[in-house]
């Protein structure tokens, strides 16, 4: 999991942390190279970014203390990248995010979805 406009936001947080996947992907595909000249198994993975407002801070105990960000945010975000698989896809986001890209970041519409914990559909981009 990663955030972007913890503890401090900034009006391009969702566009850059579309640019942060678009790189994962890059990077992802170098390594793959590298592991089939190795004849090792290739790897694969799911990027699902939604966009709002979270409950950001240290959890923990004195011995174990950690910064992390909860809510229906990061819920969202969750579901949304479980829906990789089944949307045959690696990149997924939510309309919130879709909204804030003003058309910089080339997207395709999949249509409204119901995702795991939620009554409401959710309308999903793939990032091309």
């Amino acid at each position: 999991m990663a955030t972007f406009g913890t503890p401090d936001s900034k009006p391009d947080d969702a566009y850059r942390a579309v640019v942060a996947g678009i790189a994962m992907k890059k990077a992802l595909v170098e390594l793959n190279a590298d592991r089939k000249r190795k004849s090792l198994t290739e790897l694969r993975m799911g990027i699902g970014i939604h966009f709002g407002n979270v409950i950001a801070g240290n959890i923990g105990t004195e011995n174990r203390m950690e910064y992390t960000v909860i809510g229906d945010t990061v819920n969202l975000a969750s579901r949304i990248e479980s829906k990789c698989k089944e949307l045959k896809t690696d990149f997924l986001i939510s309309q919130s995010v879709n909204e804030q890209l003003n058309g910089r970041i080339p997207t395709r519409n999949l249509g409204e979805h119901l995702v795991k914990g939620k009554v409401e559909v959710v309308t999903l981009y793939e990032v091309l």
